[in-house]
């Protein structure tokens, strides 16, 4: 039986979408891994525990990892990474109004309220504890804090959802249904969230996932009616501004 090139070509497409969907989640623990690895060098007696306050700085080494990723599987079809990128100059106003109704819609009620709400259901005092100093209450070196609320945050948001929506979801939803495609991105665009960071707290990881399930699953039903990445990213943008800036001591 003969392979028509177009089908091959299609084949490995939903291939290196599915590799991206999930790349993110290895990648971080990776990350994380070395960050430990340098600190424990660096004499650190607990090092994959004080590692996870760094979470705003090896994050970037995993977007960095995953544009360079869509560079290559991009260059595969033919296409660049500017491709995927539809920003427009004469739709930026509209784009913002756009990100900020989705900001308003998905953070207060999900990122917010339902993340307490769940962490109630699931937190002891130990868990509270273990994640003050790591996930949140967190103390870096000035320039790590700096880097955290200006520059991780815009790097981080672009990539994620160029990841798993820009070239992943478009891809996927070009030959499955979009119920299955928005439960498998979900799935580890949520579990990715568990990964960032990754503390040993079986109540920890099961918070952060089921916390990020409606949000990621809201950002990706906002992409598919807007049918526009940028307004997208800008919502994405806020929440994660939000995050860096509220988990650090200082404040």
């Amino acid at each position: 039986m003969k392979i028509n090139p177009s089908m091959l070509k299609e084949s490995k497409i939903i291939k290196f979408a599915v590799i991206l969907v999930i790349a993110r989640c290895v990648l971080l623990i990776i990350s994380q891994g070395i960050t430990s690895v340098l600190l424990y060098l660096n004499g650190d007696s607990t090092p994959w525990k004080n590692s996870s306050a760094w979470w705003t700085i090896f994050g970037t080494f995993t977007d960095l990892i995953c544009l360079a990723l869509i560079i290559i599987f991009l260059k595969k079809e033919g296409k660049k990474i500017y491709s995927l990128i539809d920003f427009d100059k004469k739709l930026i106003l509209k784009d913002i109004k756009t990100g900020l109704i989705i900001f308003v819609l998905i953070f207060p009620l999900f990122g917010l309220l339902y993340s307490i709400g769940v962490g109630r259901l699931l937190f002891n005092e130990e868990t509270f504890n273990l994640i003050n100093g790591q996930l949140a209450e967190r103390t870096l070196p000035n320039w790590a804090f700096f880097y955290s609320i200006l520059i991780w945050w815009p790097i981080w948001s672009f990539t994620e959802e160029l990841t798993y929506q820009g070239y992943s979801l478009t891809r996927l939803l070009t030959r499955y249904n979009k119920t299955k495609v928005i439960l498998f991105i979900g799935f580890f665009w949520a579990l990715q969230h568990s990964f960032l960071p990754l503390i040993l707290d079986w109540r920890y990881i099961t918070w952060r996932f089921l916390s990020f399930i409606p949000i990621v699953i809201g950002l990706m039903f906002a992409f598919i009616k807007v049918k526009r990445l940028t307004p997208i990213i800008i919502a994405h943008a806020l929440m994660d501004l939000m995050a860096a800036y509220w988990t650090f001591k200082h404040f």
